[in-house]
């Protein structure tokens, strides 16, 4: 992999840690030093220092002899601990999600963003919908919510081929370095049944997902919704 050195070295290798451990990219041990060298063709030192960085952040933690870990992440070990889209539906997404819309709504419409976002039901959001299909039919549909001042710096095409993430990281100037996921489940109705083309009342597995910046404030609000015939999470789930 071959930086652009418009920032300092390590400025950008770090960066590209924070995204994949936010994006759960990896599990709960960071690549060795030797390893993530030879991946961004950099010195020890850089790579150190990027390190360090994320350290500093509170996002890894580094123990001599034994490894660079994620900091406060739960093992993988029960039908809570889904870290990606793709872990949720148990597939391997091959595509980018369609965009449905984007434009800025009415929070008191979508009292649980209002509550994510601290906002008043009278304040404006940003609000994305998208939609991931297997087979052509539809899986998983995710709404975003962010501050309405992004409306006109988001580009809605990078939104359909890229990271939201990045998306939003760019229009906006902040970086997200946290990341705080709630699961549950749900009867789904209005938008989320006609989105996943429901038959009655079928329940759906919920991921609400909550990034944030530095200092702990609110980037992007998340709400996913897994249609539950192809998850392994939702059977189990729904019969307690």
């Amino acid at each position: 992999m071959q930086l652009a050195r418009t920032q300092s070295t390590a400025s950008v290798i770090a960066a590209a840690l924070r995204e994949r451990i936010v994006a759960r990219a990896y599990d709960d041990v960071i690549p060795t030093e030797q390893e993530l060298m030879a991946e961004f063709q950099v010195s020890r030192y850089s790579m150190r220092a990027a390190l360090q960085m994320l350290v500093d952040e509170g996002l890894i933690e580094r123990h001599s002899g034994r490894g660079t870990f994620v900091t406060g992440r739960e093992p993988s070990d029960g039908r809570w601990s889904a870290r990606s889209i793709e872990e949720l539906i148990g597939e391997h997404l091959k595509r980018h999600p369609e965009v449905l819309s984007v434009g800025v709504i009415r929070a008191g419409d979508y009292p649980s963003a209002m509550v994510a976002c601290e906002a008043s039901t009278d304040t404006p959001l940003l609000m994305t919908e998208r939609l991931y299909r297997l087979d052509h039919k539809p899986q998983v549909y995710m709404r975003g919510f962010m501050a309405a001042s992004l409306a006109h710096h988001i580009v809605v095409a990078d939104i359909g081929s890229g990271s939201l993430v990045r998306t939003v990281e760019k229009a906006s100037g902040r970086q997200v370095v946290k990341l705080r996921q709630v699961m549950g489940a749900t009867i789904g109705e209005g938008r989320v049944k006609e989105m996943l083309q429901l038959d009655g009342k079928v329940a759906v597995l919920t991921m609400q997902r909550f990034y944030l910046d530095a200092i702990g404030q609110l980037v992007i609000y998340s709400e996913n919704y897994c249609a539950g015939e192809r998850s392994p999470f939702v059977t189990e789930l729904v019969r307690q």
